[in-house]
């Protein structure tokens, strides 16, 4: 005998989808704007500073810290991390070196997320 269920429950069930696969949705979008920030040499659209010995960005040198990026997903979140002594440095800026973020959240990030969301509840109804 089959089991009737309510619209209640199958929304139930597709919305414990959605919160499951949500992480790890967020993770990798959250790599490739970290990737982006490398290859732009910016970060939400805004460019990172020059050295003033040289006329470039020097985020990249040996592609060490780049290459300690990872993400991880636990229940209902997703973070982001680089590995190196001088990650934090880059990324917040000292009062030698300008901030160069090339983690976290980002306007580009929050469209992500919330069209992604649109779209699995859009599927839905």
């Amino acid at each position: 005998m089959f089991k009737k269920t309510s619209k209640n429950d199958d929304f139930q069930k597709y919305w414990t989808s959605i919160v499951k696969l949500f992480p790890s949705v967020v993770a990798r979008e959250m790599q490739k704007e970290s990737d982006k920030a490398f290859k732009n040499k910016s970060w939400d659209n805004d460019k990172w500073t020059k050295n003033k010995s040289k006329q470039t960005p020097s985020l990249i040198k040996s592609g060490r810290m780049k290459r300690s990026i990872t993400t991880t997903t636990q229940r209902s979140q997703a973070t982001i991390s680089a590995n190196t002594d001088y990650a934090s440095y880059q990324q917040n800026g000292t009062s030698k070196i300008p901030a160069r973020p090339f983690l976290g959240n980002s306007k580009q990030l929050e469209e992500f997320i919330e069209n992604w969301l649109t779209e699995q509840i859009n599927k839905r109804f």
